[in-house]
């Protein structure tokens, strides 16, 4: 009979356990912001609809940084803008200037424009759409928010 306890104790602490691990992987874990990070806010396309190799396409952007240290002047640096084509999946990176300047550390917001001078076809098909998703990231390497363009074509 004390076997019998001793085994049924043995299962139900594993069961305890096994619930508190389930419900703490289960929890939603979110992004919590150090009120540091960059913003942007997907703002126009333009065009949205070009010829292959011929026409340029340009994405604007608002953008908000609470300590103004968005962009680099440092030709050295690594890239802190970045943009995924959802045609190809590709992740495409660029330096983006500085954008505040130095010893500044208030809240900077403004604009800025990204132009592809011509998109190629990823496809054999008369033609193509797609997004673009664009972030940042600053000098002190907060990442932005992920935002998606509206949708754009690609004709032959």
């Amino acid at each position: 009979m004390k076997t019998n306890i001793m085994i049924s104790l043995y299962k139900e602490r594993h069961l305890v356990y096994l619930v508190f691990m389930l419900i703490f992987f289960s929890c939603d874990k979110q992004d919590i912001s150090d009120g540091q990070s960059p913003t942007i806010t997907f703002e126009s396309i333009t065009p949205n609809a070009v010829s292959a190799l011929q026409e340029a396409i340009t994405i604007r952007c608002k953008y908000m940084d609470p300590d103004a240290d968005i962009g680099s002047n440092d030709t050295s640096a690594g890239p802190n803008l970045f943009i995924r084509d959802s045609r190809n999946e590709m992740l495409y990176s660029y330096r983006l200037n500085q954008l505040g300047p130095d010893g500044f550390s208030q809240e900077i917001e403004g604009y800025f424009n990204l132009t592809f001078d011509s998109l190629a076809m990823i496809s054999s098909e008369d033609s193509e759409k797609g997004t673009f998703s664009v972030y940042l990231t600053d000098r002190e390497g907060n990442k932005s928010n992920e935002v998606v363009s509206s949708e754009f074509s690609v004709s032959k």
